[in-house]
């Protein structure tokens, strides 16, 4: 005589799942009655403390919170070791709470740090990535969750600063979120605050983003901060920036500012960036240059282009009869560039009997020649 699975004792059926080594198997007989279902699905989600959690992932991927409860509920391990990580440089690497983030969920982020625990385990430099991934994704209700955490966004020792992350992803909302909360928590003291507004100015120009530029002056950013040795209108000019080598220069920017080798905005203007700028919602990424306009002669139109960044900074009164001058002149010689060379002789510029070295080379080396 025969009769359904079904008819089993609950304890028989549950006795047959845990002798049943596969999850694949368990799945299936869980699918042959409704009954089944209701009896075996806790008992698969038991079955995710398993190393590879991939139901995890899924959860966090799709933004299930009932499938996460029942994770949780089920004891699942949010620190086992392949989404777990202490000893490499970023703990959550590879775990769901980053896999959240990326997805924008709101609701699997409060659920794994809230229900799940992990505000009481994670250490201040644990938060640092994803505070990061939020910044970099864009998610601004997610980074407002870990402020109000009391997360410092400025305590980084791995990872850029989430300033500087802000500007990369394009986000001013994002940016004036990060100032009005240091603020209001006075976490950053005049010269701390000094400085990450002068990185952030100085990456913002890397970009060309004139309205991030803009919004950080406006906050008190340095025009002619240093950063790695450069000036924000060198981070601009190097990166063929026209509009916004043109707002630093209103604002201030000294255009004679030059490195310890003598090397300023003129000698950076007088040769092209090796990558042109483009835009993607609001971020910014550089493209490699055609090659052939790297091509000595340049072409026409990379000509027109670095004598008008170099009338700029002249007009702007930059030095064209000093160090930065004849090395810009000495450049624009052996590029063959008539127009440039002819603009800067006009405005004072010799060729000087220096001996210095740029980047650590001579002269002669091929980056300025």
């Amino acid at each position: 005589m025969t009769f359904p699975l079904s008819d089993l004792p609950n304890e028989i059926i549950l006795a047959i799942a845990k002798e049943l080594h596969s999850e694949s198997a368990i799945n299936a007989l869980a699918r042959t009655s409704r009954h089944l279902y209701s009896l075996l699905n806790p008992f698969l989600y038991q079955y995710h403390e398993h190393p590879k959690i991939p139901a995890l992932h899924w959860a966090a991927q799709g933004g299930y919170s009932s499938t996460l409860i029942s994770l949780l509920d089920a004891g699942v391990d949010l620190y086992a070791s392949p989404i777990w990580y202490p000893d490499q440089t970023h703990t959550l690497t590879h775990h769901p709470l980053i896999t959240a983030i990326w997805n924008g969920h709101l609701n699997i982020v409060n659920l794994l740090l809230d229900r799940g625990g992990m505000s009481e385990r994670l250490k201040e430099e644990d938060y640092e990535l994803p505070l990061n991934r939020a910044i970099w994704y864009g998610h601004m209700p997610i980074l407002q969750l870990f402020l109000q955490k009391g997360v410092n966004p400025w305590d980084t020792r791995k990872i850029e600063s989430a300033l500087v992350a802000a500007v990369r992803r394009g986000c001013p909302e994002i940016l004036k979120l990060l100032l009005r909360d240091a603020e209001h928590r006075q976490l950053l003291d005049p010269a701390r605050l000094l400085q990450e507004l002068g990185h952030a100015l100085w990456v913002a120009a890397h970009h060309g983003n004139d309205e991030l530029i803009h919004l950080l002056l406006a906050e008190g950013a340095d025009v002619n901060f240093r950063w790695d040795g450069t000036t924000s209108l060198d981070s601009a000019v190097i990166n063929d920036h026209y509009s916004t080598a043109k707002i630093l220069l209103q604002a201030g920017a000294d255009p004679k500012m030059v490195d310890c080798d003598y090397i300023g905005p003129l000698s950076r203007a007088a040769k092209p960036s090796e990558g042109i700028w483009l835009r993607q919602g609001t971020r910014r990424y550089q493209r490699p240059r055609d090659s052939s306009h790297l091509v000595v002669p340049y072409p026409q139109a990379v000509r027109d282009e670095l004598v008008a960044m170099t009338r700029l900074l002249l007009d702007y009164g930059a030095d064209a009869a000093g160090p930065d001058g004849a090395t810009a002149l000495r450049i624009a010689m052996r590029s063959k560039n008539p127009e440039l060379t002819n603009l800067l002789l006009v405005h004072g510029a010799r060729v000087l009997g220096i001996n210095r070295t740029i980047h650590g080379a001579n002269e002669e080396n091929d980056y300025w020649c």
